[in-house]
């Protein structure tokens, strides 16, 4: 997020990774990574906002696989309902992936690291009564961000996302009766 967060919760967390080899299980602690961190913003005290960093790291992670991904959301609670949020705005990008087995993804991770070509994906979706309104934009990058440099990926994806167009939805707003959903 680009905006300062006064946080009061904060759980950090370290990833395990386990494969099952017929069987037997083999895996490997501290391969990565996260956390996620609640709190609200200092100049609006009626806000909630929910922080979450994950992936794995790929100096620790077998076959140096780099996974990755963030998000953080923003909701404004309204005047006339507190328990539910009044508007949200929710941002997050991630590591694309298309392998669905190992020799897949190690072919994909060995193109991207001879093209220097590494592809992510990133959303911000602003919500409230009145509707709300999505926009996801692909892109790829000469670097491979890891969990390690998330504030750097966090400035170039937020410049993505800016200066592009990116697919974009609309949902049109719904007939609400007083503060339902």
């Amino acid at each position: 997020m680009q905006v300062p967060v006064h946080v009061n919760q904060d759980l950090d967390y370290i990833m395990t990774g386990r494969v099952r080899l017929l069987v037997f299980w083999a895996g490997k602690d501290d391969v990565g990574g996260g956390y996620i961190r609640r709190g609200v913003l200092p100049q609006d005290p009626a806000s909630d906002v929910i922080e979450l960093l994950i992936g794995s790291d790929p100096a620790k992670a077998p076959r140096t696989i780099n996974r990755c991904g963030a998000a953080a959301e923003i909701a404004h609670k309204g005047d006339c309902c507190m328990r539910d949020s009044e508007s949200s705005i929710f941002f997050g990008f991630m590591k694309v992936s298309k392998g669905s087995s190992v020799s897949e993804m190690e072919k994909e991770l060995a193109h991207e690291e001879a093209g220097r070509d590494f592809s992510f994906s990133a959303i911000v979706n602003q919500g409230d009564r009145n509707g709300n309104f999505a926009r996801v934009v692909p892109f790829s990058s000469s670097t491979d961000f890891t969990i390690n440099q998330f504030d750097h990926a966090k400035s170039m994806v937020f410049e993505r996302l800016l200066r592009s167009d990116g697919r974009v939805k609309q949902v049109e707003p719904k007939q609400i009766q007083g503060c339902g959903r």
